[in-house]
């Protein structure tokens, strides 16, 4: 199987979600936790406030903003 999944954000950036090696952080676990599964992650707001979201594959991330209110 020759196929790639692909995930290509509004700014441009491109993340391989293919194969192992992700991984998804909270800059804030007192704001939002997460809980990864493979390709995907639950992202839990905790308490009110403002985290950052980064998912990374080898040199590859994008971050994401999360406002908890």
């Amino acid at each position: 199987n020759n196929s790639q999944n692909i995930k290509i954000y509004e700014d441009g950036v491109q993340l391989d979600l293919d194969n192992s090696g992700i991984t998804v952080v909270s800059s804030d676990e007192t704001v939002a936790t997460v809980i990864p599964n493979g390709n995907l992650a639950a992202v839990t707001g905790v308490s009110s406030g403002n985290a950052t979201i980064t998912v990374s594959k080898g040199t590859q991330s994008i971050t994401i903003p999360v406002v908890i209110s």
